[in-house]
Order: structure tokens, then C-alpha cells, then sequence
């Protein structure tokens, strides 16, 4: 079903009942601003599948009737359509779950894309020809529309496979938890990116660099703007006083003074970290918070990623062994 009109939306709407969970999907431009710009609203529940044009429509009371804790919202890769979301209409979609994230928790395949998924899952090819096309384009075509309500159809059959699978293994409240750090990844104003690739012991200058991540984003925002049209993220991570626009005070931050003692130490950690990883068969990835590894070398009783959550269920013996050496 393809919506366009309010009228029927709001008609659609009092008959539409999800239970247990729905499967989303968003189409939206981000090219040249920092607000993403929601072009199409996808939705499946047990029974339907509707695509929604929010260009025409709006969908705000409909991402409120389904934001309950009754209700599990399921997207492949969701970050980004949640952002947008976030941006247009203030609303954090909760709770989720991010079949993407399960792939990698399956070992799946690195980086497997949902036409991958689908073929593997449900047998079906899919067409994905307008994976770049500009969806602010009216009026759609109809092969558009397809494509646009196979990345939402599809999304609960995979699920309940997946659901069975993570079950088994133990870790289907692994992807909950997981599929949690979105929410703060979206409001931590970009800091997120900066504290998992940025941060070195042998780095210096990092609050520089925080302060400077920080006023990019309200820039940018501000500016309707790219974060890239501000600074490079490579222009930050080479940045110095010498090299800053305005005058600095840079605090003692005992991240930015470790001895040699305590990098080899940090490396001795992160290296027996992802070793624990791949013998669990976790991507690298979900492991490279050098941040936090840093703190467990300089304040190991501080508040951790490590330290909490799946990632303690399967570092908390070897950890406890290094922290204390």
C-alpha cells in the first residue's frame, strides 16, 4: 500500500494495530545538509506492509503510536533512518533492534547488505536499482515504491530467523543491548566517532580536539551544513595549538600524560581484547573503544563499556586478571 494523501493516512491510522513489533525503514537526503530530509516512511506489522510519503503526509502521530515499550521496532542498519527521524519529528524510537548488528553477532557476513540478508533468509532477489536515486523526486515511479516496500517487508520474516538463531547462541540480548548505543550515539553530538577514532595514548592535544569536535557540531547544525564542510575529520585529528583559530587552555586530563609503562600496558590490553574477541567470534569492531581501554589502564574501577553489559560476559575473567597484575 503506497500513501499519499492525509486524509487516507489519517483513516489508515485508526485501523492500523501492531503487535510485538514493526519493521521500519527510511528513504532520505543528507547530501548537502547536516538535518537529513525524510522523503519516505516504510512500515511493516504482521499483516501489511504500507509505504507512507511524508512529503505529503505527516507521520508524526504514527512514530508516537508505535513508540511503546509494547512494541519492538526493527531496522537493518538503522542509525542513520534513526537520526533522521530524531532530526525531523524529535522522536527516539524505542526499544530496537538493529538486524545488522545481528548479522555480525551471527558472523554472518562482514558488512552483508539487507538484498543479501533477504536472499539468504527469504529466497528472493531484489531489484536495487534505486538505491541512489533522490527520493525528494515526485511523482515516484512505481518500481521506486517496490523497492522502497521490499526494505520494510521483509524485515520481520528475518527476525523471527534470526531471533531463533541468537536464541541458540545466547545472545539475542546481546543485539538488545547493542542495538541500545544508538540512542546515545545520536545525541552525544558526534563525540561518539571522536573517542573511538581519535584516542591514542600516543595521541596529544585530545581535549583540543574534543572542544573542537563539539563546536564542528553546533556549527554545522547551525549552518544546515555537513560536518566534512567544517573540518575534515582528518584536519582534527592533526590539529595543535599552533594550528587553532582561537586561543586555548588545555587542562591536565590524565589521558593526555601516560607513561611509557602505561602505553605498553594499554597495548598489552587491547591486544589480549581482541584476542577474547575473535575466540568468541566477535567482530573486531565491537571491541575498538581505545578510550575505554585507556581508562581500564588508568582508572580500572571507573565506569566502562568493558565493564558492563555483553562485553563483561566474556572479558570479565581475563580482565580481572590484567587490572589486577
Amino acid at each position: 500500500m503506497f500513501i499519499n494523501d492525509q486524509d487516507a493516512f489519517d483513516r489508515w491510522l485508526k485501523s492500523f494495530n501492531p503487535s510485538f513489533y514493526v519493521g521500519i525503514d527510511v528513504e532520505f537526503i543528507r547530501k548537502d545538509t547536516f538535518f537529513p530530509i525524510v522523503c519516505l516512511f516504510q512500515i511493516s506489522s504482521i499483516e501489511e506492509t504500507v509505504v507512507i510519503d511524508p512529503l505529503t503526509v505527516d507521520i508524526k502521530p504514527l512514530l508516537e503510536k508505535i513508540n511503546t515499550t509494547d512494541i519492538l521496532k526493527l531496522f537493518f542498519s538503522g542509525r542513520q533512518d534513526m537520526e533522521a527521524i530524531f532530526y525531523q519529528y524529535d522522536i527516539l524510537l524505542s526499544p530496537i533492534f538493529d538486524l545488522q548488528i545481528a548479522c555480525d553477532f551471527l558472523r554472518y557476513r562482514d558488512s552483508a547488505s539487507l538484498s543479501e540478508v533477504i536472499l539468504d533468509v527469504c529466497h528472493i532477489e531484489i531489484d536495487k536499482e534505486h538505491q541512489s536515486l533522490d527520493w525528494r523526486k515526485r511523482p515516484l515511479q512505481e518500481t521506486a515504491i517496490q523497492y522502497a516496500y521490499n526494505d520494510a517487508h521483509y524485515l520481520i520474516p528475518i527476525y523471527k530467523n534470526f531471533k531463533k538463531k541468537l536464541k541458540e547462541k545466547h545472545r539475542y540480548n546481546w543485539v538488545l543491548e547493542e542495538s541500545a548505543v544508538i540512542f546515545s550515539q545520536i545525541t552525544d553530538l558526534g563525540l561518539d566517532y571522536f573517542k573511538k577514532n581519535f584516542f591514542h595514548p600516543k595521541n596529544r592535544y585530545l581535549d583540543l580536539k574534543r572542544e573542537l569536535v563539539l563546536w564542528r557540531e553546533h556549527y554545522a547544525r547551525f549552518k544546515n551544513i555537513p560536518r566534512r564542510r567544517v573540518y575534515k575529520d582528518m584536519v582534527i585529528h592533526n590539529m595543535t595549538p599552533d594550528t587553532m583559530f582561537w586561543d586555548c587552555h588545555i587542562p591536565r586530563d590524565m589521558f593526555l600524560h601516560m607513561t611509557g609503562k602505561d602505553v605498553i600496558q594499554f597495548q598489552r590490553m587491547a591486544k589480549r581484547i581482541f584476542k577474547i574477541a575473535k575466540q568468541n567470534d566477535i567482530p573486531k569492531r565491537y571491541m575498538n573503544y581505545p578510550f575505554e581501554i585507556a581508562k581500564l589502564v588508568k582508572s580500572p574501577l571507573e565506569k566502562n563499556v568493558f565493564l558492563e553489559g555483553w562485553r563483561n560476559v566474556i572479558l570479565k575473567d581475563e580482565l580481572t586478571t590484567v587490572i589486577t597484575s
